[in-house]
């Protein structure tokens, strides 16, 4: 092989960003914990020249509560990250 490879990431500057969902993925742990991954498309041209790439993205995991039916929880304390990216 030839040429060097990167050895740091370049990340995307904290800020308000227009995104769209490119993909979402329901997934567990190894240990077997639902959770839910998103993957957000950033759509901005600043952004897109600085990272070099033409559709720059950004991972998010919601862990989810689901009780032993294998139902969603509602009430106080279950699914506050699925609960405020649904308010987004």
């Amino acid at each position: 092989m030839e040429g060097e490879f990167e050895v740091e990431f370049t990340p995307i500057p904290e800020a308000e960003y227009r995104a769209v969902i490119k993909e979402i993925k329901a997934d567990t742990t190894p240990k077997g914990s639902p959770l839910l991954e998103l993957i957000w498309m950033i759509d901005d041209e600043d952004v897109r020249k600085l990272l070099g790439q033409d559709e720059p993205t950004v991972r998010q995991t919601i862990w989810l509560d689901i009780n032993e039916q294998g139902a969603m929880e509602f009430g106080k304390n279950k699914n506050i990250g699925l609960g405020k990216m649904r308010d987004a």
